[in-house]
Parts: C-alpha cells; sequence; structure tokens
C-alpha cells in the first residue's frame, strides 16, 4: 500500500458511515464498496424507491389513502422475500465476525428496493456497534426512559431504575418486526396468516427485561424466516 493509499484509508476510518459499510459488507442489504478517493468511498446505485409507501396511521387521510397506497405495493410473495432479507439481516448483525450490532432506526427510508426488486440499505448511518452504544450507557445516569436517548434522536434504550442506568436498545429484529408489520401483514395468504401476525406480533412485543432475551430473539426470528420461506418454495415460479 502506498503513503497515498494508506491516506486515503486513514481518512475514510473517520468516517462512521465508512467503517459500518465495512463492516457490514457481506451481510444481505448492504451495498458494496467498490472503491475510494480521499476520504469518498463508492458503492452501487442506492435503491430506486424506499422499501414501501403508506400515510402516517394518525392523517386524516389515512382510512382512504392506505388502500390504495398498498393496491401499489408488489405481490405479497415478493414482500415475503423482501421480509426474509431484513430478518436474515437482523441474524447476521446480532451476532457478526465483528460483534453485535443495533439498528436505532429501522425506517422505510432506510432500506429501500433497487432496481432487480432486491432490498437493499440507502445508509449505515443509523446503525451502532455494541462497543459504541455500551460505551454511551455505562456513563448514563437515569430516573425514567426519557432519560435514555444514547444518540438523538432515534437511538432510545430503558432505564432500569433499581441500578439507576439506561440498558441497550432492543434487539436489531424488533426493530425490523416492526417496520415489516404493516407491510408483511396485510392480505397475507390464508394458510399462513394466523402464524405469521402471531410471530410477528411476539417479535414486536419483545422487551428488555424479557428473561433469556437473545435465545428468544433466536426462536421467533428463526421461526418466523421458516414460515415465510416454505411458503416462498413451494409458491415461486
Amino acid at each position: 500500500m502506498s503513503l497515498a493509499e494508506a491516506k486515503s484509508l486513514w481518512a475514510l476510518v473517520q468516517h462512521r458511515e465508512f467503517f459500518m459499510a465495512f463492516a457490514l459488507r457481506h451481510t444481505v442489504p448492504s451495498l458494496p464498496i467498490r472503491g475510494f478517493c480521499g476520504d469518498m468511498f463508492a458503492v452501487d446505485p442506492l435503491p430506486i424507491s424506499p422499501l414501501y409507501h403508506l400515510p402516517a396511521p394518525l392523517s386524516w387521510s389515512f382510512l382512504i389513502a392506505a388502500p390504495f397506497t398498498r393496491f401499489l405495493w408488489p405481490s405479497w410473495l415478493l414482500r415475503a422475500k423482501h421480509a426474509t432479507a431484513l430478518l436474515e439481516f437482523a441474524s447476521q448483525i446480532s451476532a457478526s465476525d465483528q460483534g453485535s450490532f443495533f439498528v436505532c432506526d429501522a425506517s422505510t427510508e432506510m432500506f429501500g428496493i433497487d432496481s432487480h426488486g432486491d432490498v437493499k440499505m440507502t445508509s449505515w448511518n443509523h446503525i451502532y456497534s455494541y462497543y459504541e452504544l455500551q460505551s454511551l450507557a455505562v456513563r448514563r445516569s437515569c430516573d425514567t426512559d426519557a432519560d435514555c436517548v444514547l444518540v438523538p434522536p432515534h437511538c432510545q434504550s430503558s432505564c432500569d431504575i433499581r441500578k439507576q442506568k439506561c440498558t441497550l436498545p432492543l434487539p436489531a429484529v424488533v426493530g425490523i418486526c416492526r417496520l415489516l408489520e404493516p407491510y408483511l401483514l396485510p392480505n397475507a395468504p390464508d394458510s399462513i396468516a394466523v402464524d405469521a401476525a402471531r410471530l410477528v406480533n411476539q417479535c414486536t412485543d419483545m422487551n428488555a427485561s424479557a428473561a433469556e432475551l437473545p435465545l428468544q430473539t433466536t426462536i421467533i426470528t428463526s421461526a418466523l424466516k421458516s414460515l415465510l420461506w416454505r411458503y416462498i418454495s413451494t409458491h415461486i415460479s
């Protein structure tokens, strides 16, 4: 490596987004790094549209606009493929070779659909490593959950009242399930609708104080992925 390349690489690793893009380069929705120059780096083209559009539930137009918006969504089979990709991503970052990571804002803006119809990330800015958040949490005293915004405005954890210390945020899969709930469950096939709703609800209802949370997370994520893959494998053309 030349001195110029070393300087460029040093400039890059000062940026969180590059560090996260490199650490997560082998995960399902992460865009590959194609090159760099100075403190800039290049990736494949960003997704052409967000994961899905849906009006805000509290807006006056929701009851009218939501059915029309859902009509424009892809088929349920394709939505199930998107869901399995995101669930696999949540599993990968919970126990990767680079450590554990948390998604602090799992939103439709963070994930999108590329020109091939696959789910890809649009930004790495809302992903934080275990060590980043742990170092913030252990230094943070609290009386209520409102004191535990580890990284404003989206990275929220809860307050351990007994210790008066902030905990770590919920596992990434909880945010992913909350993102998928309004996208995956509508018009789900009758043969799996009940089981899909049950597993998604179990996923979104997990809390940081649950006993054996990592095991519970793994079981629910695996069960939901298996349910979707079984349906996909028997209906794919």
